[in-house]
């Protein structure tokens, strides 16, 4: 039974939502090391640390606001509470990230760390309650994929209006810049407090005991296994290279830009038409091909070389379209793994198996940011000087493959042990919703 249907402004404004927290997110991951050390003075080496140390924290905190938010039920809602409090506060805290307030070097240490630390802890606030909430607006599978896929085309959009942030700051400074965007992120944040619904209920949703959401997880093995693909691919998709690349092999910081766009266009062109794939071939024959492409792009690559710029285009598409996919379907993979929980296990732990997608997200790019430093300073790296040959081939090999391995050890990790179709899924939610209903007579 499928009762429940989501209104098309619900379906907006939840993905208005994405749209405003990865405003913020990318904005971060791209430019706060920037402003860390051009602007506030601090080392390479010390914001590193800071950013090494923060992952870390990240291990223990996620997890740790996933079991809270699964045992905690608001009257007002299951997820909802959580999305208003982090949709006040998210935009605050990203603004006083980009804060220079002049003080000692220790001092401004510190702020950066408190700072960065309490972003972080907010936005998984934000995080693992805004996929989990695709669970309770609507109990057809069918939907709530098309839910999820429009939240990551709009987080994809929302790069696009990145494009301007650095101009921005030469004219109204770091602060005011971020002012704006915290700004914009908030107004379009704030429509899912007013017009989306939590209308499932499903039984047994709290757990109960640490030791028995440990246990859970374990048991989900869908779980366990999608989620060490996603970590294994993630933390060699080295993307920040390509900066390198486009400067000291291919001698254009004009490239930059576009290999920006390389990463971005697929994504947003993918994310319309992923509803119609799912259908067409499911989620697993997807994911099987967008490895076998990235793969298949990244070792082409690695082998042709990089004197022709067009085909380095054209492979770095397909080594896109292999990270796009995954990217895009990572929440719509963890709902799925909720559902195979509650039914083979007979609990539901949405926040938790939210928690951790959000924690392997974070994971394998402080782990992917770490892999690029220690391998540039082992091939020789130096910046702004002409490159050695050892250190160009270290640069190339970051960006071809280094992420095809990636990509192809998650794709055989998808062949030999995720076998959870949407026939299954859909199997198990109306059986679970058939054993409810017995019950109740």
């Amino acid at each position: 039974m499928q009762g429940f249907k989501t209104s098309k402004t619900e379906r907006t404004s939840y993905a208005s939502f994405f749209f405003g927290q990865n405003l913020l997110y990318i904005i971060v991951v791209q430019y706060l090391m920037l402003f860390y050390t051009d602007v506030l003075g601090i080392s390479a080496a010390a914001a590193g640390t800071l950013f090494l140390i923060t992952r870390v924290w990240d291990a223990v905190n996620d997890p740790i606001m996933g079991i809270i938010i699964d045992k905690i039920n608001f009257k007002k809602g299951k997820f909802k509470p959580w999305i208003h409090i982090s949709s006040l506060v998210l935009p605050l805290i990203a603004a006083g990230l980009f804060f220079n307030l002049d003080l000692s070097p220790t001092g401004t240490l510190i702020y950066a760390y408190v700072t960065y630390i309490l972003f972080g802890m907010i936005y998984t606030i934000s995080d693992v309650p805004v996929f989990a909430l695709s669970t309770t607006m609507t109990d057809n599978i069918d939907e709530r994929n098309t839910l999820l896929s429009r939240g990551r085309m709009t987080a994809a959009l929302a790069a696009f209006f990145i494009v301007l942030f650095i101009p921005m700051t030469s004219k109204f400074g770091w602060t005011t810049t971020m002012a704006i965007y915290s700004a914009l992120a908030f107004i379009t944040m704030m429509p899912l407090k007013f017009f989306v619904k939590e209308r499932v209920s499903v039984e047994n949703r709290k757990p109960t005991t640490l030791k028995e959401i440990v246990i859970n997880l374990l048991k989900n093995r869908y779980l366990l296994v999608i989620n060490l693909s996603f970590l294994v691919a993630g933390v060699l998709n080295t993307g920040a290279a390509a900066n390198y690349l486009a400067i000291y092999n291919l001698n254009s910081k004009n490239l930059i830009p576009l290999f920006m766009l390389l990463s971005i266009v697929p994504m947003l062109v993918t994310a319309v038409f992923i509803p119609k794939l799912i259908k067409l071939f499911g989620k697993r024959k997807l994911l099987i091909f967008s490895y076998g492409l990235g793969t298949i792009s990244g070792v082409t690559l690695f082998f042709v070389g990089y004197d022709s710029i067009a085909l380095t285009i054209f492979f770095r598409v397909g080594m896109s379209i292999g990270i796009t996919i995954p990217a895009l379907l990572k929440g719509i993979y963890v709902s799925d793994c909720i559902e195979y929980g509650a039914y083979a296990i007979g609990k539901r732990a949405e926040g938790i198996s939210f928690s951790i997608r959000t924690l392997v997200s974070k994971l394998s790019a402080g782990l992917g940011a770490f892999f690029i430093g220690i391998y540039l300073e082992f091939s020789g790296f130096a910046a702004n000087v002409t490159q050695t040959e050892r250190s160009l081939d270290g640069i190339f090999a970051l960006n071809s493959i280094y992420p095809a391995i990636g990509m192809a050890l998650a794709l055989l990790i998808v062949l030999l042990f995720y076998d959870l179709s949407e026939s299954k899924v859909q199997m198990m939610v109306n059986e679970m919703s058939n054993r409810a209903e017995t019950n109740k007579q």
